[in-house]
């Protein structure tokens, strides 16, 4: 409800006491429970300067929105790996990243079936150009792969393998 303002207007038809106690009689009865869920109210007391007032106030409540949701993610991460003890992997912002991976991985592959269909009709410049493509996107899938891979390797599995990388580099005599 915190994206929800309720507008009073006509307070030019009321005296101002009169206005700010019909005012208090909604917040406390018929939107009490709008209020209590986050609703704001706003009072359009004229015709000229209000209406700007209140595009103003609803930007702002959607900005303060915006920066609150983003600030959740950034405590929600932090809670997962440094509370929880969580991998990246297994929090949610990583399962999301993982998922993301996965899509492209799979539109490229889409893509790359086409192409290789596409080749088998072209003529020779064509299927050239269409052959450069496909390795392009090959590259990019097996990048896209790889890191999908890597994000869902744990950090001792990560170790693992680099520790394996390094001793098949050591020379022994």
């Amino acid at each position: 409800m915190s994206k929800v303002t309720l507008v009073t207007t006509m307070w030019d038809e009321v005296e101002s006491e009169v206005g700010k106690e019909r005012l208090k009689e909604l917040k406390e009865s018929y939107w009490k429970g709008m209020v209590s869920r986050g609703s704001t109210t706003f009072e359009c007391e004229d015709i000229q300067d209000s209406p700007v007032k209140l595009l103003r106030h609803i930007v702002r409540q959607l900005k303060d929105h915006e920066l609150a949701k983003e600030g959740e993610g950034k405590v929600r991460l932090q809670g997962e790996i440094s509370e929880m003890k969580l991998e990246l992997q297994q929090t949610a912002a990583g399962k999301r990243l993982c998922s993301g991976l996965e899509g492209l991985a799979q539109r490229q592959t889409e893509t790359l079936r086409k192409i290789r269909e596409e080749t088998k009709r072209a003529d020779g410049k064509t299927a050239e150009d269409l052959w450069k493509e496909y390795n392009e996107i090959k590259g990019q899938l097996d990048s896209t792969l790889t890191q999908a891979r890597a994000l869902r390797m744990t950090l001792t599995q990560r170790l693992q393998k680099g520790m394996r990388t390094v001793w098949k580099k050591v020379p022994f005599a």
